[in-house]
């Protein structure tokens, strides 16, 4: 219950205080994350800076937008004059749009919770890129990497809270490579819910299905991926990216009702309770008033 009170209440102190291990192992399970998916109010406070943060990934996600409609017509306008060349060009465009985009969303999902835990996951970071570098034929080297991964990244969870995302999908990502494919699903499952945009996330449940050998399943998870640089002459990626804006957008007015919604229920509270405060406060000097009558009425009753 307190950490379900924690996660409400948007705390920023570790949740890890004073319970025991079983207790924090309960908040990282792919239970607890399916009991907070299934009610909306479960989402923290949205904070001022929350909300700054929420309106530059829209910012990101609205300039990308127009980008890919740029280079969608450049590409068209292109394709009537050089019918050789122009794919070349064109696919340099759209890598280069595709490597900014990622670059600048991956910058804005680091920060959520402040430099010192974008620089944690930069170490954790810096672990998989040895695990991808390193000979996987070492299986202890290999392994001892992922276990480092994976605890640095629970403690990483217990510090803040489940809706930073980041270190979920790389919670996900190790499990994968652990083989442990369900738990990786369903942690991609849950990023997916607080930020359906997430790119990463979407290409690694392609790659989770593909190992489940589920095809529908993989077939399901691409069709929702960031659309092929020429899939249907980028009018795909363009509706894809316009889906994701009008997704960020409704969920940040969603947000926004929700926290007016609770700031109006606690100062609800707080003036009840003053009411409440005041009128007990009253009612004491009342008594006290009345005390002292009486005493004064004993003091006259020799007359």
């Amino acid at each position: 219950i307190r950490q379900k009170l924690e996660v409400v209440c948007s705390t920023s102190h570790s949740i890890t205080d004073n319970m025991t291990d079983e207790t924090v192992q309960f908040v990282l399970t792919p239970q607890y994350l399916q009991c907070l998916s299934k009610s909306k109010e479960s989402s923290p406070l949205l904070t001022s800076i929350a909300r700054l943060r929420r309106e530059s990934e829209i910012k990101i996600l609205a300039k990308s937008h127009e980008e890919t409609k740029l280079a969608t017509t450049l590409q068209n306008l292109m394709s009537q004059y050089s019918e050789e060349d122009h794919y070349s060009s064109d696919n340099m465009n759209y890598n280069r749009i595709h490597d900014s985009l990622l670059e600048r969303l991956q910058n804005s999902w680091n920060l959520e919770r402040g430099s010192n835990a974008a620089k944690e996951l930069e170490i954790i970071n810096k672990y998989l890129q040895r695990y991808h570098d390193g000979d996987e034929s070492n299986d202890i080297s290999n392994n001892s990497l992922l276990k480092l991964a994976e605890d640095r990244l629970h403690a990483l969870i217990n510090d803040h809270d489940p809706f930073w995302v980041e270190p979920l999908h790389r919670l996900s990502m190790v499990y994968y490579l652990q083989g442990r494919l369900e738990e990786a699903q369903q942690f991609e499952e849950w990023v997916l819910s607080v930020k359906p945009w997430h790119i990463p996330a979407l290409s690694n449940l392609v790659r989770i299905a593909e190992a489940q050998k589920n095809a529908p399943l993989a077939i399901q998870w691409a069709s929702r991926r960031l659309p092929n640089v020429y899939s249907n002459g980028g009018h795909r990626r363009i509706a894809w990216f316009q889906g994701a804006l009008q997704q960020a957008r409704t969920m940040l007015a969603e947000d926004e009702e929700r926290t007016q919604r609770r700031r109006d229920i606690m100062l609800l509270s707080l003036n009840n309770n003053n009411l409440f405060n005041n009128k007990s406060l009253n009612d004491d000097k009342q008594q006290q008033r009345n005390s002292r009558f009486e005493k004064n009425d004993k003091d006259l009753s020799w007359q």
